[in-house]
């Protein structure tokens, strides 16, 4: 009789295309699936998410409340009963960072083995979150076996002094080794930006942690000094309606794009002149890594992790508080970066490869 993969519950918030959610995709399309098949266990459904990507590649998916909605209690046996019921798995790796730890003790109560704590963030998202952190943290390291993250930042923020390892948010470089001319041209006329139009662009959910309205100021700003330039937005999220407006109101509704939830993300950033990031917090943020591997500059606030410039003199930070002058000179001084070659070099240096990074994960699974 043939041999059926492992099996593998990832545990996330939603399918959207998040930095987390987008990083478990690329494993999933490159892992191997003869011996390892991934599950999906999430707390939210969501328009134009992964979710038929997933199940056209074998994978299932199991819908539950959140732990705020369910109660401790039975979110614990809402998991149990899906790890009981729907496996065998030989391993549940929860991304749902200061809660990954809840998750791990509900694996552990089903009898699983390998319980992965994955942090992903290096701030949590509230204040009471903040206040309660101690326990969380306490709860991922006594259940968690496995310890994961996604930087040291985030590592030491989730893990509080305990041991754990790195896995690079790594991508396919190949998706991004270069500027593809065709698909920068189609867009931009499709949005009605001149091919010459210079362009900035934001990915990332429509939540007050990504901090919108800066980069709405910030184009109104420039606009004011006589500077004519593009701003396209991806993503969907509860505050897009509210910068919709914002926009209409200044009279940019010409110039700022937005382009919703997407799927062609090496396609957008081909499309793109400088990636801005202005956050109040992050962990090691997908969308720069991907951003480096098109050889696109990067500007990025000063509460991103430093660790996420890949030292290809892409990656430049500034503070939101400093003005937008600053933000403008280092936008005057972003050089995009063609060489392929030393590209890909850099990234294999570093760990971003997603061909290296399968075989660590494999290893997580497989022993």
């Amino acid at each position: 009789m043939e041999n059926k993969p492992v099996r593998v519950l990832q545990v996330l918030g939603s399918l959207s295309h998040g930095g987390a959610e987008t990083m478990v995709m690329n494993y999933f399309r490159k892992i191997n699936t003869s011996e390892i098949q991934f599950d999906f266990l999430v707390h939210k459904r969501v328009v134009e998410g992964y979710e038929a990507e997933i199940l056209a590649r074998g994978g299932r998916i199991f819908y539950i409340d959140t732990l705020r909605q369910s109660g401790l209690f039975r979110y614990i046996y809402n998991i149990v009963g899906i790890l009981k019921n729907k496996g065998p798995f030989v391993a549940v790796h929860a991304h749902t960072d200061y809660q990954s730890g809840v998750v791990a003790l509900a694996a552990k109560i089903a009898g699983i083995q390998k319980r992965i704590c994955h942090s992903h963030s290096t701030n949590p998202p509230t204040r009471l979150t903040k206040v309660l952190m101690p326990t969380f943290s306490l709860v991922a390291n006594t259940f968690g076996n496995h310890k994961i993250a996604c930087g040291v930042e985030a590592g030491n923020f989730m893990f509080r002094g305990k041991s754990f390892a790195v896995l690079n948010n790594a991508v396919d470089i190949n998706r991004y080794s270069h500027k593809n001319f065709e698909q920068s041209n189609r867009i931009r006329k499709a949005l009605n930006i001149p091919s010459d139009g210079f362009v900035l662009g934001h990915i990332g959910r429509f939540v007050p942690l990504k901090n919108h309205r800066f980069l709405i100021e910030f184009i109104n700003y420039l606009h004011l000094k006589g500077r004519k330039v593009y701003l396209i937005l991806v993503g969907d999220g509860p505050l897009k309606s509210d910068i919709e407006k914002q926009v209409e109101l200044m009279g940019l509704g010409s110039y700022i794009k937005f382009l919703g939830v997407r799927d062609d993300i090496p396609e957008i950033f081909s499309t793109m002149d400088v990636f801005l990031l202005p956050s109040f917090s992050e962990g090691i943020p997908m969308v720069v890594i991907e951003g480096q591997a098109a050889g696109k500059p990067s500007i990025v606030s000063n509460s991103v992790p430093t660790e996420v410039d890949l030292g290809l003199g892409l990656v430049s930070f500034a503070s939101v508080s400093e003005g937008f002058q600053v933000w403008s000179d280092l936008l005057d001084s972003s050089i995009i970066n063609n060489d392929s070659a030393q590209i890909e070099r850099i990234f294999m240096e570093k760990g971003y490869n997603i061909d290296l990074n399968i075989k660590k994960m494999e290893e997580i699974y497989l022993t």
